[in-house]
């Protein structure tokens, strides 16, 4: 409205015109002033005003020592701090310095993608070695098809805080050893079982019996014999009967 003017009631008018017109109707105004009326300018002037003196100017230094409130915001100063409290906020200085939320939040963050990219570099690629037979004993007791695969299997037992190293070339010789302590055993057995009785020395004679063990044998001194073991391992044997063990 570019003829408008504010009427002294606080009324916009398109024109100075409408407003004389309102006044020959009895309505006692006049301009204010020619233009429209601030109303909404003058409505968010005083809720400013206002506003400004809710809260108490505070006439702080430009100093920047910082105090962190409990509200996590930092203050520049204490003055602003104070400044704050005396405007009604209830807070009180949870560290001097600034807040650490942010910093704690982003340090955290950090250090977690560089322990993550860590762990990334840290994963062992594949080992690359050749088809080679030559074994080697690690230091595990483990036999490895040969020196590549140990070093690659060392790497792996690294990443874990573990060490592994070639004992010796050739293969480990647990499975050997323990080949020749069932070997050692077997023979032990057997002379602790040749030193309990004599071989039997028994005619070829067919002439079978039963024993209590329900096996036949060819004749009485095959099965006295037999006897004879049986006792050496807590067992009895007799004759059952003449012939053959019926079934």
């Amino acid at each position: 409205m570019r003829n408008a003017v504010c009427g002294s009631d606080g009324v916009s008018y398109i024109s100075e015109c409408l407003l004389d017109c309102q006044k020959d109707n009895g309505k006692n105004i006049s301009i204010a002033y020619k233009g429209e009326c601030m109303k909404l300018f003058a409505i968010s002037f005083f809720c400013l005003l206002a506003l400004t003196m809710a809260q108490k100017p505070c006439a702080c230094h430009g100093d920047f020592d910082p105090v962190c409130g409990t509200d996590g915001i930092s203050y520049p100063n204490y003055c602003s701090y104070m400044c704050a409290v005396e405007n009604g906020k209830d807070l009180t200085i949870a560290n001097e310095g600034s807040c650490m939320r942010l910093l704690i939040f982003l340090a955290i963050y950090l250090i977690g993608l560089l322990v993550f990219a860590a762990g990334q570099k840290g994963q062992l690629k594949p080992c690359e070695c050749p088809i080679l037979r030559k074994p080697v004993c690690g230091s595990d007791g483990e036999t490895y098809p040969n020196t590549c695969a140990l070093k690659c299997a060392a790497k792996i037992d690294k990443s874990r805080g573990l060490e592994l190293s070639v004992k010796h070339p050739g293969e480990c010789m647990r499975l050997l050893i323990f080949l020749a302590i069932y070997l050692i055993g077997l023979l032990v057995f057997a002379a602790g079982q040749k030193g309990q009785f004599k071989p039997c020395e028994c005619p070829i004679l067919r002439k079978p019996v039963c024993g209590s063990d329900g096996e036949t044998y060819p004749n009485t001194c095959a099965l006295k014999c037999a006897a004879k073991i049986d006792k050496s391992r807590g067992l009895e044997l007799s004759v059952k009967h003449p012939g053959e063990c019926k079934v």
